[in-house]
């Protein structure tokens, strides 16, 4: 879903400065109505998303390329894993720290939201225990 969502980006044409604008005007509407029913906390998350978010524009194409191939790293991981191959499962542990890290690389630590990154290791941190369980049936050649 990754791989699809990411080329659906790229092929669609890049957001002009009016869409950015009125994603913009979009979430402070959101921002506004959270903050009257007294939901500080998801406000505040709109907003590091929001920063996140316009902070990642300069670098669309990077961005995108840097995600499809750690995607490509992940599906490869697991076509190894399916196939086999104990390479498979190095390489999904390389995906998932690489999926979890890549928002650093061109976004300051301050504005990502720590929710989306504890969201994102738990998760890694569950398959890959998952993958690990099942590692005998990768060495297993019979």
């Amino acid at each position: 879903m990754s791989i699809l969502g990411t080329l659906f980006t790229m092929i669609s044409v890049r957001p002009t400065e009016e869409m950015l604008k009125e994603s913009k005007l979009e979430f402070t509407k959101t921002i506004v109505e959270l903050k009257k029913a007294e939901m500080d906390g998801l406000a505040d998350f709109y907003v590091r998303i929001n920063d996140m978010t316009e902070a990642l524009q300069p670098y669309f194409w990077e961005s995108n390329f840097l995600n499809l191939a750690i995607a490509l790293t992940g599906l490869l991981g697991v076509f190894w894993m399916a196939n086999r191959n104990i390479n498979g499962f190095h390489a999904y542990i390389i995906y998932s720290l690489m999926a979890c890290g890549s928002m650093y690389v061109f976004v300051s630590p301050a504005l990502v939201p720590t929710i989306i990154v504890v969201v994102n290791l738990t998760i890694s941190l569950i398959f890959t225990m998952l993958y690990a369980k099942h590692l005998p049936w990768l060495k297993n050649q019979d």
